[in-house]
Formats: structure tokens, C-alpha cells, sequence
């Protein structure tokens, strides 16, 4: 029975990943303008489809490869603890909460209007972040601080490109800490129930 949940963990993921490589082959780069994260496009034309359009954009192959990689190890991992459900849940809070501050940091506090921001890296930031609580509360060990320093080490390379939108991946890794945060509290408080009635 553990095998074939693996299994179909594995087969959902892969299949999120075709579904990102199926749009870059569509794509090429080339929506940026029309369906990418964008301050002027989204605050002042209403435009709030970018807010999920961007998360399925990548600009290269390059862009693309990394952001499927960090997916199928992060999903994975996330999978083999949490159910599907709530890593797909995860993963579309991260992206939202990503693009969120994304446009918060460049188009208020940089005043930088015409800057575009794309690719899926905010929502996986966001299960990343679920992760690293999830293990903090529950793992042992040196299993219980994997999560957070594989975190840490990720987040500092982002800062060796400076096309790299690290307020995404900041703002995505906060918002999955926190909605991971809120479902064990749900989830200790139905256990909590169950156990008193």
C-alpha cells in the first residue's frame, strides 16, 4: 500500500512537471508581458489572473530545468509526509503569497513598475517552507533541521543572480511556514476532539 501511494505521489508530480514543460514548449518566453507578474498590470489594470498565470511561465530552459528539479525533490520529500492534497493546496499558496510580495517589494517598496516576474519557484518556496516546519515539530535528529538549512542554502544562492526574484522566494517560503502552521493547529485540535468526545 505505501508503495503505490508513492508511486502516485511520484506520477502527480512528474505530471505537474509535464504540465510546466507542455506551456514553456507553448510559450517559448514570450508571454512575459501578457500573463507575467506585473505592479502596473495587476494593481492599476486589475489584471489578478497574473497573480497565477505567472506561477506556470519560465523564461528559458534553464529557468524551467532548475525550478522542475527543486520540485520533484521538495514534492517528494513533502509528499512522503503530507498527502496530495495538501501539497497542491501548499504549493498554490506559496505561488500567491510569492507573487504577492513580489509585487509588493518591486512595485512599492522599489517603486520598479515595469518589472515582470515569473516561474513556479514562489509556490515551490511555499512547500519548501512547509516542509521546514513540518520538520521542525515532527522529525528527530538531523532529519529535524534538514529541511531548514537545505532552506537557508537555497535561498542564499538566489542572490548570485541578480535576475533571481528572492522576494518571491521569501514571501512563498513564509506563506507555506504559515499555512503549514495553521493546518497542524487544525489538525491537533480535530485530534484534540476525537480524543475528549
Amino acid at each position: 500500500m505505501n508503495s503505490e501511494i508513492k508511486r502516485s505521489n511520484l506520477i502527480a508530480i512528474l505530471a505537474l512537471i509535464a504540465v510546466l514543460s507542455i506551456i514553456h514548449l507553448l510559450t517559448q518566453g514570450q508571454y512575459t508581458d501578457a500573463l507575467g507578474n506585473n505592479y502596473t498590470k495587476i494593481i492599476e489594470q486589475k489584471q489578478f489572473y497574473r497573480l497565477i498565470t505567472s506561477m506556470f511561465l519560465h523564461a528559458d530552459f534553464g529557468h524551467l530545468f532548475h525550478n522542475c528539479l527543486s520540485l520533484l525533490i521538495i514534492g517528494l520529500a513533502y509528499t512522503r509526509r503530507k498527502s496530495l492534497f495538501k501539497f497542491f493546496l501548499i504549493y498554490f499558496i506559496g505561488g500567491l503569497c510569492g507573487n504577492i510580495g513580489s509585487l509588493v517589494y518591486h512595485g512599492i517598496i522599489l517603486r520598479a513598475t515595469d518589472t515582470y516576474s515569473i516561474g513556479a519557484s514562489g509556490a515551490i518556496f511555499g512547500v519548501l517552507g512547509a516542509l521546514v516546519l513540518y520538520s521542525l515539530l515532527c522529525e528527530h535528529g538531523r532529519d529535524r533541521y534538514g529541511a531548514l538549512m537545505y532552506a537557508l542554502i537555497v535561498f542564499l544562492l538566489g542572490f548570485e543572480n541578480f535576475s533571481t526574484d528572492n522576494a518571491a522566494h521569501f514571501c512563498g517560503l513564509i506563506g507555506g511556514f504559515i499555512a503549514e502552521g495553521i493546518k497542524e493547529l487544525f489538525d491537533s485540535h480535530e485530534d484534540l476532539s476525537h480524543t475528549i468526545f
